[in-house]
């Protein structure tokens, strides 16, 4: 009878065992899909309006600086037409080249006459 018993104990534990290991694998599983992502990609940034941080000096590399979100970057940058852009400038993010981005100067509207 005791044998009986120590099978009997033995499965208990093993099927409540495997129970309380279905419960957290599904509770760890409906977690991780609750999770958000704030993930940005390099090409999201075509289009953006951005700053000129650091000059970029004809035919040269300077740096911008873009909102995306919530999100702040800083890119390496170069004039689309190899013309120097002044720091404060507003441009716009025309492509992506790997690390480095291509900008254009934004236009001003003219004064109305």
């Amino acid at each position: 009878m005791t044998a009986r018993r120590g099978s009997f104990t033995a499965g208990v534990g093993f099927g409540s065992g495997a129970f309380f290991a279905l419960l957290i694998y599904a509770f760890a599983r409906f977690l991780f899909t609750q999770q958000a992502s704030s993930e940005v990609h390099v090409q999201d940034v075509v289009g953006c309006q951005a700053r000129v941080v650091v000059p970029i000096p004809a035919s040269g590399v300077g740096q911008v600086r873009c909102q995306l979100g919530e999100q702040l970057m800083d890119k390496i940058a170069r004039s689309r037409d190899g013309e120097a852009i002044p720091e404060n400038v507003a441009v716009t993010i025309v492509e992506v080249l790997g690390d480095t981005v291509l900008v254009v100067p934004q236009r001003q509207p003219q004064p109305a006459r």
